[in-house]
């Protein structure tokens, strides 16, 4: 048990290092594509919802690690809930979807992502790009979104009532859909609703060949019984 423990220490102080310079990376990429200092980007949790968390940015290349290109067609509807201030909203518009949305409650951070999307339009793949500013329970999910992603925005009932508006929506539109999510914390919920199932988990951000349980991607499978 000590060996384990001192080897894994120094590897620990590795990944610590290497975090921070991807975050100083982060911040260049922020920078050239015309993104917020950090210290723009707070939006206190609650707006109402006790179960709503903290915003945090998600990193450069998330989707990347867990979605690859080739598993995107043209026909593909990209939803992101909670997208504060536009990184995977702009990573995403390099993928061949048809659409990318992000939904954002805070108008400022709506705003910031919207203003992210035009400053690099240039370089975006996807043409239909849209930033909406709503309330997440408040936004009515189209039914050809195919693949939805979360940095964990909120837990507990909201999440549960966000989660039966994606169901409503694969149930009168049956399709792939597919569900990026970050930092899982509501994976046991998902996993007994008997509606996803779990296709991989992400590899991490720094040390990419290891794989990250903080990084999953779901699919939605059709009713038990059905």
């Amino acid at each position: 048990m000590r060996a384990r423990h001192t080897a894994r220490g120094p590897a620990r102080l590795v990944e610590t290092a290497l975090g921070r310079i991807q975050g100083a990376v982060e911040a260049v990429l922020d920078r050239r594509r015309g993104l917020p200092p950090q210290a723009a980007r707070a939006r206190e949790p609650g707006g109402g919802r006790p179960e709503e968390r903290p915003y945090e940015a998600s990193p450069w290349g998330v989707l990347g690690r867990v979605l690859p290109r080739r598993e995107v067609s043209a026909s593909d509807v990209f939803l992101e809930v909670g997208c504060g201030y536009g990184r995977v909203v702009v990573e995403a518009a390099g993928y061949p979807f048809r659409t990318v949305i992000g939904v954002e409650r805070a108008p400022e951070l709506a705003h910031a992502a919207g203003s992210a999307v035009a400053r690099n339009a240039g370089r975006l793949r996807c043409g239909d790009v849209r930033v909406v500013a709503s309330d997440a329970l408040d936004f009515e999910i189209p039914d050809d979104v195919s693949v939805v992603y979360m940095n964990s925005p909120f837990v507990g009932r909201t999440f549960q009532a966000f989660v039966a508006a994606l169901l409503d929506s694969f149930d009168r539109a049956p399709r792939r859909v597919r569900l990026v999510y970050m930092y899982p914390v509501e994976h046991d919920h998902l996993v007994a609703s008997g509606r996803f199932r779990q296709v991989r988990l992400g590899r991490r951000r720094v040390l990419r060949w290891r794989r990250a349980g903080y990084l999953r991607l779901y699919e939605v499978i059709g009713a038990p019984g059905a």
